[in-house]
This record gives C-alpha cells, sequence and structure tokens, in this order.
C-alpha cells in the first residue's frame, strides 16, 4: 500500500527500475574476480567503473571500510539508472571511520562540509538504496550539480555533516524512506583546526537545496541541530510524511539564503521532543516565497511550535499559508538551553511577512501562549496593510495567570495573545494524546458548529503510519 501511495505521490517516476547487468562486491571479496555473485569483487569504487546505464551493483553483507570518498560514479538514463543496492535482506555498512578528509581549499565548491563520504557531483540517473553509511567526519551522502538522484530506504549514522544534503545544481531528487540519526556529531569531526569545537557543527540532519525534490517517509532523530532544512534557493519541494523527534533545534526549518526559495509544501509530518517544531526564515536570501504548511502534528516540542523568526537578515517571507495543523503542548522550556524556548503554539516574532493566512489550525495547552504576536504586529492596521489573516482556528487556552503582553527576554519582545477572527475557544478531549493520537473526541462548551480544523483525521487517513514498521520499505 505505501509503495502504491509512493507512486501516486510521484507519478511521472517508477520505484521499479528495468535492470541489466549486475555487478556484486563483498568485504571478503577480490577485485581480480568476475563480479560475479559467487565471484564477488571487493570494491565499490572500482566495481563501480564497470557499470553501464541500467546496471546494478549489489553490495553483500559486511562492513566496507572506506580509506578515501567513494566518489567516481557513472551516470544512467531515463527508465535505465545505474542502480546501488544492498543484497536483499542483507546489511552492508560503508564505514568512513578511517577516511582520509578530501583535499578541499576554502573557497572550493562543492566546500568540504558540503560532500559526503558517498559523493555524487555531475552524475544523472542513480539509484542508492538499502544502504548503511556510518561514521563519516563529512556527511553521510551528498549531491552536487547532480539530478534525477532516488535515495531510497538508506540509512545514515554519525556523521559531521548532514546524513544527507542535495546542494545547488541539484534537481529532481528525492530521500524517501530513510532513517538519519546521529547527525551534526562533533565526534566525527577530524579537523578541530578548520573547524573548531566551539562551532556548531555544519548544516542539518537532511539539508535539501534542489529543486523539483521529493523528501518523504523518513525517520530523523537524536540529531544534533535540526532535522529537515530546506534552505538556499530550493524550489518547487515536497516534504512530507517525515517522523522526526529529539533533534536539538527545529524539527522542520524552511530558510532562504543566496537567493529567492519558493514554492515548498510540507504536510503530514510528526514532529515532537524537539526545540521549536517548525520555523521559517530568511536569514540571508532576499525571500521566501509560497509556503504550504498543512496538516502536520507538532507536540512535546520543547520551544515554539510554529515559528516566524528574526535571525540572520529577517528579509521577506510572503505568500505563506498555515492550515489545518495540530499543535498541543509546546513551549515549556526553561530557557536554560536553548535561546528561542517559552514561544507558544505560533509565534509571529518577524514583521517582514507579507500575505500570511493562518487558519484552521488546532492550537491546544501551549505555553505561555497559543497564538502571538510581535509588539511590532500588535496593531489591527498593521496585519491589514501587510494582509496576515489569523482566522477560524479552534483554541484551547489553559494557560491562567498572566497579564498580556508579556515580555520574553530571549527575543526581547513584548508578546500579545491573538485569537484572531472567528475562533473556536474551547476545551479540547483528545483521544489519546499520552500515544500522539490527537483526534479530537469532544469539545466543551459544543457550539453546535461542525469543526474542521487541525491535522487529524487527514495525517491518519492511513493508518499511525510513524508508529507502524517505519520507515516503509520501497
Amino acid at each position: 500500500m505505501k509503495k502504491f501511495l509512493l507512486l501516486l505521490t510521484l507519478p511521472a517516476l517508477s520505484v521499479f527500475y528495468l535492470r541489466a547487468a549486475a555487478i556484486y562486491v563483498s568485504p571478503v571479496g577480490n577485485d581480480s574476480a568476475n563480479g560475479t555473485l559467487t565471484s564477488p569483487m571487493k570494491s565499490p569504487a572500482l566495481a563501480a567503473r564497470k557499470l553501464k546505464a541500467g546496471d546494478t551493483l549489489f553490495f553483500r553483507a559486511g562492513r566496507y571500510l572506506l580509506t578515501e570518498q567513494f566518489a567516481d560514479h557513472p551516470s544512467g538514463c531515463d527508465g535505465t539508472p545505474i542502480v546501488y543496492s544492498g543484497f536483499p535482506g542483507e546489511l552492508a555498512i560503508l564505514d568512513a571511520s578511517a577516511m582520509k578528509l578530501p583535499d578541499v581549499e576554502r573557497r572550493q565548491r562543492p566546500g568540504l562540509y558540503h560532500q559526503g563520504a558517498v559523493q555524487l557531483t555531475g552524475v544523472r540517473w542513480l539509484v542508492i538504496r538499502n544502504l548503511t553509511v556510518e561514521h563519516s567526519p563529512l556527511a553521510g551522502i551528498g549531491l552536487w550539480n547532480s539530478s534525477h538522484i532516488d535515495i531510497i530506504n538508506v540509512t545514515t549514522n554519525l556523521t559531521f555533516a548532514p546524513g544527507i544534503c542535495a546542494w545547488p545544481g541539484c534537481e529532481y531528487i528525492r530521500v524517501l524512506g530513510c532513517t538519519v540519526t546521529g547527525a551534526n556529531s562533533h565526534k566525527m569531526n577530524r579537523d578541530t583546526t578548520r573547524y573548531p569545537t566551539r562551532r556548531e557543527a555544519p548544516h542539518e540532519a537532511i539539508s535539501m537545496c534542489a529543486s523539483h525534490f521529493e523528501v518523504a517517509w523518513n525517520h530523523i532523530h537524536h540529531c544534533d541541530k535540526e532535522g529537515i532544512d530546506v534552505k538556499e534557493t530550493a524550489s518547487h519541494g515536497k516534504v512530507h510524511h517525515n517522523y522526526i523527534h529529539h533533534v536539538a533545534r527545529q524539527g522542520l526549518y524552511v530558510d532562504s539564503w543566496f537567493g529567492k526559495l519558493e514554492d515548498i509544501e510540507l504536510y503530514e509530518n510528526v514532529v515532537h521532543d524537539c526545540v521549536t517544531g517548525f520555523a521559517v526564515s530568511a536569514e540571508g536570501g532576499p525571500v521566501a516565497d509560497r509556503i504550504y504548511l498543512h496538516h502536520n502534528l507538532f507536540y512535546n516540542n520543547i520551544g515554539c511550535g510554529i515559528f516566524f523568526s528574526r535571525w540572520g537578515k529577517d528579509n521577506l517571507r510572503t505568500n505563506i499559508v498555515v492550515e489545518y495543523n495540530t499543535v498541543v503542548h509546546c513551549g515549556y522550556g526553561d530557557g536554560t538551553k536553548n535561546f528561542w524556548l517559552t514561544a507558544g503554539g505560533c509565534y509571529l516574532y518577524s514583521e517582514n511577512l507579507y500575505n500570511i493566512r493562518i487558519a484552521n489550525n488546532v492550537f491546544s495547552d501551549n505555553w505561555p501562549f497559543q497564538i502571538g504576536l510581535s509588539s511590532l504586529l500588535n496593531n489591527k492596521d498593521t496585519l491589514i496593510r501587510k494582509k496576515i489573516h489569523i482566522e477560524k482556528n479552534l483554541i484551547d487556552d489553559r494557560v491562567k495567570g498572566l497579564n498580556f503582553p508579556i515580555y520574553l527576554h530571549w527575543p526581547e519582545d513584548s508578546v500579545f495573545r491573538y485569537k484572531g477572527e472567528d475562533p473556536l475557544q474551547a476545551r479540547i478531549t483528545f483521544a489519546s494524546a499520552d500515544q500522539g493520537n490527537f483526534t479530537i473526541q469532544k469539545i466543551r462548551p459544543d457550539s453546535g458548529k461542525k469543526t474542521e480544523a487541525g491535522a487529524f483525521p487527514q495525517i491518519i487517513q492511513h493508518g499511525f503510519w510513524w508508529k507502524e514498521s517505519f520507515p516503509p520499505a520501497f
């Protein structure tokens, strides 16, 4: 069923590929062998040189100790991609713990920490599936100026840079059914002269700068920075059905740098036990445009659920729709670990916003407010001029004893509680909040109105997918 759903998501592409020849490698193979199932080669890099369009390189079980980047790859063709695959039913691990750092000048592109232990530069029509990459002093898998690349059911663990990243010049990229843990860990930092430990590790667990991309059905957890960052000049992308928890910053991030970021849809993701659930910024780029955030679940995040930041240059964010999300019990951090804690369900901190719609969301039991406006926005004429529409949200505000505006020390801002137009204010009973089931069972008082707000039941139309053998195998 989940394979069928994937095919519906991108009808122009298929997860099934026409295959020609197969070459096999094994950690106990021999590079003078002919690369058959019974006589495998040992080196993936040497075996890859033998591939032509449509061929598959199968990795038999075991640990492949990389002493240098796996960086020389052939390209396939439309309909006959090159495929790198773990052998069915076996665990193949590319271990970069002894890998030599490539010789990269500081201003060279791709930069050192834009690259991966598995590095694809200028590659077309290639699939990587059912492999594990771990212990990398760089990223796990890095893409630069590459197109029509699928990364499917890959696991990365313990990387200094991202687990998986795609940078400028990349297009038609899919990251599906992957698991990323231990990303952005200084434990993997091999060059503390070039990258001192006082600096934060580079980038995020999954960093996506491509155009025409899909990041879906991935499990990202226990990483030292952000979860999924759609960044720089990314465009025409979808981020959906990802399960993100226990990352040290925001679970989902959209942030413009170096140019225009546009046309990003994020839906049916689950984010909990992070710092911030979702944040949108234009730290360095001129604008983040056309962002659609809908039917996501954000709960038990110690900072803000949905955050419009002032980070970096605080440039324009425009044409943003935030609707049908469920945001519960966010903002209860004590402010001692991270500086953007105590920020409620949805906080419009930046004023550099235009044409924003926040509607039909559920905000329940967040601290210290459900929806908060910066002092720079707390004026009806300002909201009208900037076309900021906040309406028809279901609000369950359990905060008692605060007099607004309240002053938040970390942003140095006076925040005003805001209900918006035509809110439904009620006490909500969820089906099983402690189990992550935020289906609305009852609201009190019952206004008699039909309640159409929040991520449920849309997010569970195919069951509690993030609890059922996740990520799925494609």
